[in-house]
């Protein structure tokens, strides 16, 4: 049921910032509330590769953990030091000193394919901790989300006192069941259905029927909203 009440939550606040409810139990706040210091960046100057999730400002919510919300800032979301990033009322870039929740980049509107979400606050695994954010792919009562790790990598050709530096990628995922703990998968029919771990039998066959390919993350996407279908009975 938790996916409906987030739902619900984003529903409930594009409608705060359009309509003006006074009547919404969440706190809106304006952009000169927003409490920032400034950016503790490390240089990406002489860097091949980009250390944002965008590189342009982007129009987004951000939802704090004390349920304050503020619509339609300028955030950047910087994957290398895991930082959201905004643009304050000088147009000074500021990282976000207040506890973060979660919050939307590209606010375009309730269920726009182009409205990424991300949350922190799931239980710590391995390097990650509660205030990790990870991208929320699927948001259902079991849900499957993304950790994108941005690194700098350092090469220095042999004889060469010239050294590159790029950032590379690397995209984990993992499913999160009512216990709130992240656990990591491999894109594959084995590795998902294994952390799922029940309707097993529904699943390979949807799986088979429909011809998924579990590399895709669109086709994962399918199979879990049809695990929440087969299973929201529960909820």
């Amino acid at each position: 049921m938790k996916n409906l009440i987030d739902n619900k939550f984003w529903i409930a606040m594009l409608a705060f910032g359009l309509l003006g409810s006074a009547t919404l139990k969440a706190q809106q706040i304006n952009l000169t509330d927003l409490k920032g210091e400034v950016l503790r960046t490390m240089s990406y100057t002489e860097v091949t590769g980009s250390p944002y999730y965008m590189d342009a400002w982007t129009k987004g919510i951000v939802r704090f953990k004390d349920d304050r919300i503020i619509n339609g800032v300028d955030l950047k979301y910087d994957q290398v030091q895991d930082l959201l990033l905004f643009l304050n009322a000088k147009g000074e870039t500021l990282e976000l000193t207040e506890p973060v929740l979660e919050f939307k980049l590209g606010f375009s509107g309730i269920g726009n394919a182009n409205d990424k979400l991300f949350r922190s606050g799931f239980k710590p695994t391995g390097k990650n901790t509660e205030k990790t954010f990870y991208e929320i792919l699927s948001d259902g009562n079991v849900k499957f989300i993304k950790k994108t790790l941005k690194t700098i990598l350092e090469n220095k050709e042999f004889n060469s006192a010239t050294t590159t530096k790029k950032i590379v990628n690397r995209d984990i995922y993992y499913v999160v069941k009512a216990d709130n703990l992240p656990v990591q998968v491999s894109k594959n029919e084995k590795s998902i259905l294994a952390a799922i771990g029940d309707k097993n039998a529904e699943l390979t066959a949807y799986i088979k029927t429909n011809k998924l390919n579990l590399k895709e993350d669109s086709d994962i996407l399918k199979l879990f909203e049809y695990y929440f279908e087969i299973s929201k009975s529960k909820y």
